[in-house]
């Protein structure tokens, strides 16, 4: 999400890439996708390539499990890399992000092309109550802001991730609940009771922080040697790419029961003509010549053999067609076929006469 949010921000090319869309089993395969990905993003500078799960390709070399492949792929990474830093043009520069959960098991040479090394950590207090009602904002809800308050007090080391399972366990309480008494297939939506603050407590117990303190307590560890003196919170975000600020609970359900209205139809108006005695004479002479029209028998349907087509004369004349004169329902031969025709009949009367 931080990285679309950057690349929108700057205009530039996304390439976004994983292990499974460079790893091949095939020999040199790998190393080619490596070098056509660069080679895409310098045409399409500037361009921001994107690896995700980092760890999976650029692990720490000279392992016993290491395999030949692999450390070709991560020479041919590096090597790349350098024509990447050593780009001077700034219209054709390339900023290479990766994402990882294990920084520790980066190899080092990969840690030295990464002069920026950033935490993203868990969203802190106020985040996670931005979350909450952002992820809660499109749906009717009786919870009032002390719930929401709450919440974010509850929710505390849960990652954003977490607070999106949370959400969606939450929101899933009132057909648990409607499932009791009612037949989900034939319920109507107002037997469905609205979410509230006892569905968020029952679902804090069916979800929990996926990240223990101890893991948190390594990564500061970490990025207190390796990383940059910079933690990624809404705090150093720009102005731009901040959420605006929230609304009350209050204005936003008025706002969510106007969406969700059902629109009153409009009045149709009903015009009416008056039409002179010339124009309902004229009406009724065409109606009556189209009573007196009779539906067109088969026999009168005038069989493709008595078009003339053998006959030279008529080459110039109109397409001849098919059916009733009165109806012009069927179909007009092209005036091509019809001397092809013609001129294959003619070849074929002389044969014969011959």
């Amino acid at each position: 999400m931080h990285i679309h949010a950057v690349a929108s921000e700057i205009n530039c090319t996304f390439f976004s890439i994983s292990a499974s869309s460079i790893t091949s089993k095939f020999v040199g395969e790998a190393e080619r996708t490596m070098r056509h990905l660069f080679r895409m993003a310098r045409e399409r500078a500037p361009a921001i390539i994107f690896i995700d799960e980092i760890d999976s390709l650029l692990t720490a070399r000279g392992g016993s499990n290491e395999g030949e492949a692999s450390r070709r792929v991560k020479t041919e990474f590096l090597v790349q890399f350098d024509g990447v830093l050593g780009s001077k043009d700034a219209e054709a520069s390339i900023t290479v992000i990766g994402a990882t959960n294990l920084p520790d098991q980066l190899d080092e040479a990969v840690l030295r092309r990464f002069p920026k090394r950033i935490m993203v950590p868990n969203p802190d207090r106020p985040a996670r109550y931005a979350l909450l009602r952002l992820m809660t904002k499109k749906h009717d809800h009786a919870l009032t802001e002390e719930n929401f308050q709450y919440l974010a007090d509850a929710t505390e080391n849960y990652s954003g991730s977490d607070l999106t399972m949370l959400c969606s366990d939450a929101l899933m309480g009132p057909l648990r609940e409607a499932m009791v008494n009612t037949d989900l297939t034939k319920a109507s939506k107002s037997e469905i009771p609205r979410l509230s603050f006892r569905h968020f407590q029952q679902s804090l117990n069916n979800v929990r922080a996926s990240v223990p303190p101890q893991s948190l307590r390594h990564y500061f560890d970490w990025d207190k040697q390796f990383g940059s003196s910079l933690f990624l919170t809404v705090d150093v975000l720009p102005d731009t790419m901040r959420s605006p600020l929230l609304i009350s609970i209050e204005e936003e359900r008025k706002i969510f029961y106007q969406e969700h209205a059902t629109p009153t139809p409009t009045p149709t108006t009903t015009t009416t003509t008056t039409a002179s005695n010339s124009d309902k004479a004229a009406t009724t002479a065409a109606g009556a010549t189209r009573s007196d029209e009779q539906p067109t028998p088969e026999s009168d349907v005038i069989p493709t053999s008595s078009l003339g087509l053998g006959s030279d004369d008529k080459d110039d004349e109109e397409p001849p067609t098919i059916g009733h004169s009165k109806t012009r329902s069927a179909v007009t031969l092209p005036v091509k076929a019809i001397k092809r025709n013609s001129a294959a009949s003619a070849r074929i009367t002389t044969s014969k006469k011959t």
